[in-house]
Order: C-alpha cells, then structure tokens, then sequence
C-alpha cells in the first residue's frame, strides 16, 4: 500500500492505542497520532490532514457509534476503521452503518490485515469520489438536456426511441415510457433524413442535415438536424445514435428580417439617388430652356447652337437613367425582352463611348473587329452603364479592350481607380447598391449594373468583376453566334 502521511489512533486505552503504533511501523504511515479523547481528537483534525482513522468501537467510552458518525462529517475523504472486541462483532456492523469503512477484530489484528483494511478503504474511497464526481457530471448533463428547447432523442439498434428529453416528448407527442420507431416520430417528411443519414453514420458516425419536422400539434418547421453514432458501450454494451434538432425558424426569421430592413434602406437611398440623378440633368434642361425661350440669344447662333447640344446631352443622360429604371422593373416581373441580331463590336463600343468621352481625363479603346450576337441597344446599355460607372467610381485612365476566345467575345472596361475592397465585391450586382464616387456627385441610382447583368445572361452572355494589378475590370462576355435565347430573367 501506499505510505500514509498522518494516521490517526483513536483509542481510550492505552495498550490498544501502543498495539496499532506497533502494527502501523514506519513502512505503513510517517507519523500516527494517538488521541484518547473526543475533545482533543477534533482539535487535532482540525490542524492536520488526516489520511486514515483507526478507531476503537468503545471511543468515546459509551458513545462511540455516535463519535463515528462525528468524525465522519469532519474527515470526509479518510477512511475509518474501526476495532470491536471478539464478543461485539456486532457493533463492527453497526458502525459500518454509522459511516466507518471496514472493522476488525481486536483480539486478532494484525499488520497485515490492517494493512489490507485500510488500503481497500482508501481504493474505495477514491473510487467513491470518482463516482460522485461523475455522477454529478452526468446529473449536470441531464439536467441541461432535460431544460434544453432543442429535440434530443436516443434510438436504439431497433430504431426504437430509447428516451428523449421532454421538449421532444411535447414536440412529437411521445407519452412518458413509450418507445415508438424513429421513423413513426418523425413523420412521412422527417424520415427521409433518417433514411438519409445511415450510410454516413455508418462509415463516419455523425451526419449533419437539414428537415422539415411536424409537431404534434402544430405547423411544420425547418430543423437542423445531427446524428451521431455511438458504438457499444457501458454496461449494456448496446451501440445507439442520438438525434439532435434545432429550431431553425427564429433564426431564418431574424435573417428575413434583417434582410428585409437592409431592402428598406437600399430603396430609401434608391428614391433618394435617383431624386438627385434626375435632377441634376433636368435642372440644366430646364434652364437653358427659359434662357432659349426668353430670346436672350436671338441672332447668337453659336451660342444656341452649343445650348442645344447641352440640353440634348442632358437629355440623353435622363434618358439612360429612365431606361435603367424601367429594365430594372421589368425585370421584377420578367418582361424584359432582347432582339438579337450580328452586331460589330467595335461599332457599339464606339457609339456608347462617343457620349462620354469629353469626361475622362485619359481614353482609349483597343477592341477587336469582330462580331457578336446580341440585341445592338442592349449592348451599347450595357457599356454605358460600365464607362458611367469608370467614370463616377474609377481613376483618371479608362481603357476598352476586348479578347475572343472560341465563340466568345469578352469587352474589358479597365480603370486605374483604388478598387472594390474583396469584401463588398459579392455586393456590387446587387440591385440598389452604390459607393460614394471620386467626383462631388451623390452615388447613383444602383440600378446599372445590376441591370447590366441581367441583360448580359439574358443575351446568353455574363458581366463579371475582378481588381488586379492596379486595374479594375469589368467583362462582359457574349455569344459570337445565334444561340436559343430565353427571353425573360430566370
């Protein structure tokens, strides 16, 4: 056995008290405290840390079943052994009852089987902690389990219910001590994931999925549902598989929600962005309108002349903003159409560039003579609404390339400007999105380039963005030949 530090002796009589000293040695404890009084026995225990107890039935004098009971409550992890007269075996039971751990005969006690007495007194002990420590682990267990909201089940190899927590008992109508097929509780739609699940649980042991469960008195609901296989053990040796499910609609509601609100916010910037994009170029129509109307100018022919040219480029540009409007609307209810015919794709750059070019510091195109299939005014959108973009958001150098591979035909609308930041990217063919631009206007309606790809995909094509290399990029791909087009957004 292992050498016991402090062994305690409590005994009234003296040669009792010299017999254990004797029997203990130095190879069974370094020190042995002999106490022959109730009194100072718990001053001693109070002062020292008592490995073991070795304690005669009779101490205290008539009262020793209740001293054991005493020193039990204090010395809660030492052992207690207890020595009884030939004649009082008797009363060795009865303080076993009372709390002491094992009793020997004093007439015949010796070293050995006092060695032995308190060795299997301290296993037992220490196997006593180990259990209440994880009985109380487990009771915490349950106890969380049992007030969880989330479904726990336990199916045993017969697909049976073992046992649930009472949210699941309510949810699926489980009476107290039934033990239905898993199967049965989930339901003609819940089952599937069963079936589902057990050749993953099988190979992996876990499986984690999504299904629709049915409460017993209720509306279905998505869960989100995990399986995990355990094999054979404890003391039924059995392997079962427990089921967790959580309510996923709370959770889908507050993302609806927060979507919901962050659409709110978009359009109130929306009405707000095109209240000033329709403005602006309204504002200057009007004006040179009063200014022609008044006869300021009469006989100024240059002058009215290039007022004239102003306001038809203002007209233009509500032009575009309306026709980005009502794109974006139709597409809502998925009535826009595209006429494709053979179209050149430098004729349609050049014609969507011709309006813009007066507003870039630095210009140039660079595309291919080659042919697309694709509706010419839908294109010519398309790359207006990019060069607009170049020319709100973008750096002072702008550059129009294109590139053919096989029987596609790509337009790159490069500028040398700082860039989306990778985590808006995903964002940016979001309808009603915008970033504050590097001239002193507003951001834009947040329609264009939505509306771009739309048109792109629907044009059998697609508008893609990528920032590298000091370039942002914008491609728009298109077919080089008839291809069966939809006609409506999917």
């Amino acid at each position: 056995m292992k050498r016991l530090d402090t062994l305690l002796v409590l005994a009234h009589e003296p040669i009792t008290a010299k017999l254990i000293k004797e029997l203990v040695g130095d190879g069974m404890a370094r020190e042995v405290i002999s106490i022959d009084s109730p009194g100072t026995a718990m001053g001693v225990i109070n002062n020292n840390a008592i490995d073991a107890v070795i304690m005669d039935a009779s101490f205290p004098g008539s009262v020793g079943r209740t001293g054991v009971e005493t020193f039990r409550e204090v010395l809660i992890d030492a052992p207690i052994i207890t020595l009884v007269h030939l004649d009082a075996e008797e009363a060795g039971a009865v303080t076993i009852d009372q709390g002491a751990d094992d009793f020997l005969i004093l007439d015949h006690v010796n070293s050995l089987n006092l060695g032995r007495a308190i060795t299997s007194a301290l296993r037992r002990r220490m196997v006593d902690r180990e259990l209440a420590r994880s009985k109380a682990s487990v009771n915490r267990f349950y106890e969380v389990i049992e007030a969880a909201d989330d479904l726990v089940l336990v199916i045993d190899n017969w697909e049976k219910v073992e046992s649930a927590n009472p949210a699941a008992r309510a949810f699926f109508g489980i009476p107290d001590g039934g033990h239905p097929r898993i199967t049965d509780v989930l339901g003609p739609e819940g089952s599937g994931i069963w079936h589902e699940a057990l050749p993953e649980l099988m190979l992996a042991g876990r499986f984690v999925g999504e299904a629709v469960l049915t409460p017993a008195d209720g509306e279905p609901a998505d869960h989100a549902i995990t399986l995990i296989h355990h094999e054979r053990s404890g003391l039924s040796g059995q392997a079962y598989t427990s089921l967790v499910a959580h309510d996923l609609s709370a959770l889908k509601a507050a993302a609806e929600k927060a979507h919901m609100e962050q659409q709110i916010r978009a359009k109130d910037q929306f009405v707000a962005s095109v209240s000033h994009e329709l403005r602006t170029p309204l504002t200057a129509v009007l004006g040179f309108t009063e200014l022609l109307h008044s006869g300021a100018l009469n006989g100024q022919e240059e002058e009215m002349a290039g007022i004239m040219q102003l306001i038809a480029e203002q007209a233009k540009e509500v032009s575009s903003i309306v026709e980005d409007l009502m794109v974006g609307a139709r597409a809502e209810i998925g009535s826009v159409s595209v006429v494709p015919v053979l179209v050149s794709v430098e004729s349609q750059v050049q014609s969507a560039a011709d309006a813009l070019l007066g507003e870039f510091e630095s210009f140039r195109i660079d595309v291919d003579a080659v042919d697309i299939w694709a509706d010419p005014v839908r294109v010519r959108q398309i790359i207006r609404n990019l060069l607009t973009n170049a020319r709100r958001y973008g750096g002072p150098n702008v550059r129009v390339t294109s590139s053919v591979a096989d029987d596609v035909v790509t337009i790159h609308v490069r500028d040398d400007g700082e860039g989306v930041p990778e985590d808006r990217q995903s964002l940016i063919f979001e309808p009603y999105h915008t970033s504050g631009g590097r001239d002193s206007r507003s951001a834009a309606v947040g329609l264009g380039l939505t509306v771009s790809r739309q048109l792109a995909l629907l044009m059998n094509g697609d508008l893609t963005y990528d920032c590298a290399d000091g370039w942002s990029t914008f491609s728009l791909t298109l077919p080089r030949k008839d291809l069966t087009l939809e006609g409506d957004f999917r």
